[in-house]
């Protein structure tokens, strides 16, 4: 995992459940993260990725079904209706 160095990260508050804090710092005791931020940092970007890959799923089953954008089988959000939600 890519250490951030003081120049490319922003400091913002987030308040999370304790048993998620707690979690965070067992995982960093255990050597997954050299701190909690950097644990912190690592599960947002993989939140990210893995909502682009939907966003990307999404878009190749639509391309493959030849739905076009606004029909009524897609959600507001330009997803396919009747999926889990992410």
């Amino acid at each position: 995992m890519p250490v951030m160095s003081s120049i490319d990260a922003t400091t913002t508050a987030v308040a999370l459940p304790a048993e998620l804090v707690e979690a965070a710092r067992d995982a960093v005791a255990h050597g997954h993260a050299a701190d909690v931020p950097a644990y912190v940092a690592s599960a947002v970007r993989d939140k990210l990725e893995i909502d682009q890959l939907g966003d990307l799923i999404d878009a190749l089953l639509t391309f493959a079904a030849g739905i076009e954008p606004g029909f009524p089988g897609r959600s507001a959000g330009g997803r396919l209706s009747g999926g889990a939600g992410r």
